[in-house]
């Protein structure tokens, strides 16, 4: 597994961008299961107190804001694992649309 880029900056998360397959088991429920898309450097935010404030009036729950070099095919069925934390992707956007950098709202899993 390749790492994309290189720390740069405030881009000083390594974390695992992993994919999740839903499946239906025999008995008909269904179970998620993730796999590694790619690892890579990341700038991990929470949200503050008036940003959370106007996600939730969105109908969006997002707690962070996940910023990283452009890979292709990253989509809103996505996680990021940093250690024993999760982020739930909750929308992914192409900055500009100039394939260069992606910002990600995210919800962390608690458990």
């Amino acid at each position: 597994m390749t790492t994309h880029w290189t720390p740069r900056g405030e881009m000083r998360h390594h974390v695992t961008i992993q994919s999740i397959a839903t499946t239906a088991t025999a008995n008909g429920e269904t179970t998620d299961t993730a796999s590694t898309f790619c690892l890579a450097w990341v700038k991990l935010k929470p949200l503050g107190g008036r940003e959370i404030w106007l996600a939730r009036a969105q109908q969006d729950t997002s707690t962070h804001r996940i910023s990283m070099p452009y890979i292709a095919n990253v989509t809103p069925k996505m996680q990021a694992v940093l250690g024993a934390r999760v982020f739930q992707f909750t929308s992914v956007n192409d900055i500009d649309e100039m394939h260069r950098e992606l910002e990600i709202m995210a919800v962390e899993v608690l458990e």
